[in-house]
């Protein structure tokens, strides 16, 4: 949970770009709308290679799920999108999987959103 927070956190300081990408493991798989799966972080990356700085991405996760081993991970939550130049937002769900990598920080390994609790 701390870790998918400090994730929006970077996200919400530095775009949401830089926070995926910062997060991201190598071997992540991004479920993203109209799109085959996006596997691996240089793919992943190609996919975010258009600018974030029209709108601000956070979320909020509201629970997680730890292995027996401490090294696999779940969360899900609400995600808002803001976009700057109007004010309007959107809202929808999400569910992150997450991994210990080798130095023992969490990064994503599966990633997916839904779109659809409105607009405001």
């Amino acid at each position: 949970m701390a870790a998918d927070a400090a994730f929006s956190d970077r996200s919400l300081a530095e775009g949401r770009n830089t926070a995926f990408l910062a997060f991201c493991a190598d071997e992540a798989v991004m479920l993203h709308r109209n799109s085959y799966p996006v596997e691996g972080k240089v793919n992943v990356k190609n996919l975010l290679a258009k600018p974030d700085t029209a709108y601000t991405l956070t979320w909020k996760p509201m629970h997680g799920f730890i292995s027996e081993s401490g090294d696999l991970g779940c969360t899900y939550g609400t995600w808002e999108q803001t976009e700057k130049a109007t004010g309007r937002k959107s809202l929808g769900t999400y569910a992150t999987v997450w991994r210990k990598d080798a130095e023992g920080n969490w990064k994503w390994v599966l990633d997916t959103g839904n779109e659809g609790l409105g607009v405001r």
